[in-house]
């Protein structure tokens, strides 16, 4: 991905972001033993072929796979498929302090406000996400505790988000996806960029 999109002119940027950067997110996929770190997923593409090509959510691996195919190829609608439409992002009470208008009640985060991140994200942000297993428990809805980093390039500067985060995912019919995010309070939460994003402040 060797272009940029700038965010439209109906989404502000924070000043921050204003200079043109790219967007490669890089996820690492998740694997079943608790406290092991994802292996990194780097895609070869063939001259013509599609960036990335979702593959059924049969496990919330593979959920996490596609997220990281939607994001890594600047598909935000690989990636918003791969979350309910009930999905709710909790972040941390300082994200909710600082940003009340966006989190007026728990689950005032939904798949819209989801979308709006994912779109400024991909035409914004240069992020590496790492994330470690804590705990995972579960059969038909799964909770899995982890820790994560992303770093995010903007200005010639790098900014860290990092923290600890649950992510529930449930099996609907015969496929996986993400109905629950919620952030523990952290010095720097991912949270805060989503927020940022979304508001343009």
């Amino acid at each position: 991905m060797s272009g940029a999109r700038r965010i439209l002119p109906h989404q502000p940027a924070r000043p921050v972001w204003s200079s043109l950067l790219r967007a490669l997110p890089v996820f690492l996929l998740l694997v079943a033993a608790p406290g092991c770190l994802f292996e990194p997923r780097e895609p070869e593409v063939e001259a013509g072929a599609p960036c990335f090509v979702a593959s059924p959510a049969q496990t919330p691996d593979e959920v996490i796979r596609n997220l990281d195919g939607g994001l890594e190829c600047v598909d935000p609608s690989v990636y918003l498929r791969q979350i309910s439409p009930e999905f709710v992002f909790i972040p941390a009470p300082s994200v909710i302090a600082n940003y009340p208008e966006l989190f007026p009640f728990e689950g005032a985060w939904g798949i819209l406000r989801e979308d709006a991140f994912i779109n400024a994200l991909s035409g914004d942000v240069d992020s590496r996400l790492l994330w470690r297993v804590i705990k995972r428990s579960g059969t038909s809805e799964v909770l899995i505790e982890a820790e994560y980093r992303v770093s995010v390039s903007a200005d010639g500067s790098e900014i860290e988000y990092t923290g600890e985060a649950f992510y529930t995912f449930r099996q609907e019919q015969t496929v996986w996806v993400l109905v629950r995010w919620e952030e523990k309070e952290a010095a720097n939460p991912l949270g805060a960029l989503k927020a940022a994003l979304v508001s343009g402040r």
